[in-house]
């Protein structure tokens, strides 16, 4: 299986965004891990590869830890942003483009329930994409929770309602070192198997980085 299918099948559309955004700023109440806590990594990566399967934003959210909520947070943040003012501005004679106001009308509730209105929001640079996020972030003062309610708002925009493969995972040859882990996933698809390694971090309970790594030349030897 291509690396290309791993990523689709291990995260669609957050992953597509984590890759893309750059650090966050830390230093609030964000930080703090927040949700169901994990007492294994193996308990929470078979939550996570669940929760993929069954489409549940919330769970997929508790897997992650507070650093990876508040890069993708701040990546739909400026992406929600950027959507609202081309449809305000695309128009007939610049104002509002209704068709897109009416298709994109979930992810503008989403935004506009975590405090990112248009009023609040309309003086914010977007051309520089760290320091949009900077002034974003702040403004939304539960980031796990407004990044469950704009995915989902993606889902009902922008994903076609198909039944997707289920996904087919097994974590073995966990290495626990202090307060991180890594774990050797073998994936099986109709194509066949392939492995990755995926890393997990200790916050409270465990969570997961949900961002598979290629398995190294020294990975596969040691096998």
């Amino acid at each position: 299986m291509r690396a290309r299918t791993v990523i689709t099948l291990f995260a669609g559309l957050l992953l597509a965004a984590l890759a893309l955004s750059p650090a966050a700023p830390a230093g609030d109440d964000n930080d703090k891990p927040k949700g169901k806590t994990y007492k294994t990594p193996e308990e929470v990566f078979e939550a996570f590869v669940t929760a993929l399967n069954k489409r549940d934003t919330k769970t997929f959210v508790d897997c992650l830890p507070p650093q990876t909520i508040k890069q993708l947070a701040g990546k739909y943040a400026v992406q929600g942003v950027e959507k609202r003012r081309i449809a305000e501005t695309t128009g007939k004679d610049g104002g509002k483009n209704e068709k897109l106001m009416k298709t994109w009308q979930p992810t503008l509730d989403a935004l506009d329930k975590h405090g990112l209105t248009s009023a609040v929001t309309k003086d914010v640079g977007l051309k520089d994409r760290k320091k949009a996020e900077a002034a974003l972030l702040p403004l939304v003062k539960d980031q796990a929770a407004f990044l469950v309610d704009y995915q989902e708002a993606l889902e009902k925009v922008d994903r076609p309602k198909i039944k997707e493969e289920e996904i087919k995972a097994k974590l073995s040859d966990v290495k626990i070192d202090g307060d991180k882990a890594t774990g050797t996933v073998t994936l099986t698809t109709r194509d066949g198997e392939e492995k990755v390694t995926f890393e997990f971090v200790k916050v409270g309970g465990w969570k997961l980085d949900p961002t598979p790594q290629p398995r190294t030349e020294k990975d596969k030897k040691d096998k």
